[in-house]
């Protein structure tokens, strides 16, 4: 329930003139007055990265060293670059930008350059390795003109927060790919005298080849236009570093199971040395610590089949194959599903709406309750007068269908005649503007809240103030003329 009357009557005037802006998590106030702006700024890839250099105590470091001084260099830029805000931007440029049918086009651009690269590999393993067809070039400096006439649109709206703005990754990244792919659509290009571009020739591929990856690389520029695929690239990003310390765990497991065998090996080998009877098997699968870790890393992840390596270790005696046993089931069904579930617990955590999108979901909430219930008060408002009138609305109450519909809006409608009289403040006012009914509808909607209590027992504490101070200042009078009527009585 809105309990700021003041910025529902705002939101409802808003919607009503038209003017509502696009949703933008930098201005969005429905309902949360300048929350937004007033909250802390939220830390960016650059601060974060200079705080796990210069360590979470930079503040409480003294000393002038120069490695002190250079710590705090790095944290006060940090708070700068976090302190730079992008100013609103307005104009033809920026609303191309914005425009759905500009994302579209660069979504199809993207996905058409990634069919024609998958087409130009297929077209090379067929022709001897050769780049492109002659003349082909030119489609490939089409491309190339489209992607950079796209960031230099972006880079005349945005200026300098192309660098530091919210998309400043993505606007890194296609800058980068289309210096790459200038590189790589300079070095296709035929020279004077040929009629088609240079063989793809070995020297080429190792100077050029990153240049080339870089068409690869423009298919993922597809993902922002995407929520669903974003979501899912965000959350891979927040398991980037769950990833690397189970790799780290994983591979210190395997060390030291593969150091138990290998010395199993080697004792083993110092038993039958003088018989001379050595199993070939023992030897290929736990020959030395590095074989012994292949060995076990592919005998519970499906390289190859765990009874293999089992049967290797029955050679060794009866202690190895049982360590063999417990080894693969503590990888199996304890280590691999708790590597599943701090994955699983980080993906989650990051496909969960964060502060900005809840801020967003409740706008849309909140603005599509206030068109809805415009579209049913002008329903009922018979005469189009742009008011309600008690008879029409008392009327319309009757019908079950309306009641149930205010109901699924959180508007309880057991005495429609009671909701009318406080919507228009008791004072028997006959008509009620379309505007104003709203703006009181929103703020009876739902149950009671904490602060709607406060705010009445804050108007109560109020009134019994003005109570006391007037029966204090007005006591002896009052006791005065009581006396005087108590005489006169007797």
């Amino acid at each position: 329930m809105l309990a700021d009357s003041q910025d529902m009557h705002e939101l409802i005037q808003n919607f009503s003139s038209g003017h509502m802006r696009r949703e933008s998590t930098n201005t969005a106030k429905i309902g949360l007055k300048k929350y937004v702006e007033e909250e802390d700024i939220k830390e960016t890839m650059v601060s974060r990265t200079v705080r796990l250099f210069t360590g979470p105590d930079i503040d409480t470091a003294t000393g002038n060293s120069i490695v002190n001084k250079a710590r705090l260099a790095a944290v006060n830029f940090a708070e700068w670059w976090d302190s730079l805000l992008e100013p609103e931007r307005s104009g033809r440029a920026q609303d191309t930008l914005e425009s759905r049918w500009f994302r579209i086009m660069s979504a199809m651009v993207i996905v058409v350059n990634a069919i024609v690269v998958t087409w130009l590999t297929d077209w090379s393993l067929q022709h001897s390795g050769r780049n492109m067809p002659p003349g082909f070039e030119i489609v490939d400096l089409a491309f190339l003109l489209f992607y950079a006439l796209e960031i230099a649109l972006k880079f005349y709206v945005h200026r300098g927060y192309f660098f530091a703005n919210e998309n400043a990754a993505w606007n890194i990244f296609d800058l980068i790919l289309v210096i790459f792919s200038s590189f790589d659509v300079a070095a296709n290009w035929p020279t004077s005298g040929e009629d088609e571009a240079p063989p793809n020739n070995l020297g080429y591929m190792r100077v050029f080849r990153m240049f080339k990856f870089a068409k690869i690389l423009r298919t993922i520029r597809i993902i922002a236009f995407v929520r669903e695929l974003s979501m899912m690239l965000e959350s891979f990003r927040q398991c980037v570093i769950a990833m690397f310390w189970g790799l780290v765990l994983l591979l210190f497991l395997l060390y030291v199971f593969a150091l138990v065998f290998a010395q199993g090996v080697a004792s083993h080998v110092a038993t039958t040395h003088a018989t001379g009877d050595l199993d070939a098997d023992i030897m290929f699968a736990f020959g030395s610590v590095g074989t012994s870790m292949l060995s076990l890393y592919m005998a519970v992840t499906g390289g190859n089949d765990w009874s293999v390596y089992y049967e290797a270790t029955i050679g060794m005696g009866s202690f190895y194959p049982l360590v063999f046993l417990s080894y693969t089931f503590f990888f199996i069904f304890a280590l691999f599903n708790i590597l599943t579930g701090v994955f699983v617990e980080r993906a989650v955590a990051a496909a969960l709406p964060d502060r900005e999108e809840l801020i967003a979901q409740e706008r849309k909430k909140i603005l599509k309750q206030v068109e809805d219930l415009r579209a049913l008060f002008k329903a009922l408002d018979s005469d189009r007068s742009g008011k309600i009138s008690k008879a029409e609305f008392l009327a319309d109450m009757e019908d079950d269908r309306i009641v149930s519909y205010m109901h699924t809006l959180g508007l309880d409608m057991h005495d429609a005649e009671h909701f009318f009289d406080l919507v228009s403040n008791d004072k028997n006012d006959k008509e009620v503007d379309i505007d104003t009914f709203i703006e009181h509808c929103m703020s009876m909607k739902g149950t009671a809240t904490a602060m709607d209590l406060h705010k009445q027992m804050v108007q109560v504490n109020r009134v019994l103030d003005k109570l006391t101070a007037w029966e204090l200042s007005n006591w002896p009078e009052l006791f005065a003329v009581l006396q005087e009527k108590h005489r006169e009585a007797s």
